[in-house]
């Protein structure tokens, strides 16, 4: 499976951290939008696949890097998490989790997902990866899992107003 990196901003040191992670055999995908035309060259010139836009490479990336002056960090990081919380939350309404309500049925769930995400950490730390975002993930759960909101029903904890649900969270 080839690995799908993307790289934002991607300049001088971008399109040659883009051209050594090609020489590695990943896929690199980076973007263009709003950047000049000397990036341009140079992403071209780096052999980067350029895509329309930020969401695209976000959506067509399992990494995404951000090589950015510590100036431009903060924009660069929002930019993403933008595009990055778009796919989530069309991904949590398309099951009915994007209000309070839904997040209140997936607290009653956490524990079911703590050794989902132990065993993806695992994974990921066998593959020579580090497993750390999903032992912390794994940990979250298990967290929400002890809280009096995690010991309703699903179907009883929807109308519950926000300030009770920040109550039972932290209860």
């Amino acid at each position: 499976m080839t690995v799908i990196i993307g790289i934002v901003s991607p300049g001088f040191m971008g399109a040659g951290l883009g051209s050594a992670l090609l020489t590695g055999g990943a896929r690199v995908v980076t973007t263009l939008e709003g950047r000049s035309g000397r990036t341009g060259r140079l992403a071209t010139e780096a052999g980067l696949e350029v895509l329309p836009g930020l969401i695209d490479v976000v959506a067509a990336a399992d990494v995404v890097l951000s090589v950015t002056p510590p100036g431009r960090a903060l924009a660069a990081a929002s930019s993403i998490a933008a595009g990055v919380l778009n796919e989530v939350v069309t991904d949590l309404a398309r099951d009915g989790l994007d209000r309070s309500a839904g997040v209140a049925r997936a607290a009653t769930k956490a524990h079911r997902f703590v050794d989902e995400m132990r065993e993806i950490a695992a994974t990921q730390a066998a593959a020579g990866l580090t497993p750390a975002l999903f032992a912390a993930i794994a940990e979250v759960y298990a967290e929400i899992a002890e809280t009096a909101l995690a010991q309703g029903d699903p179907e009883a904890v929807g109308d519950l107003p926000a300030a009770e649900l920040v109550a039972r969270l932290t209860a």
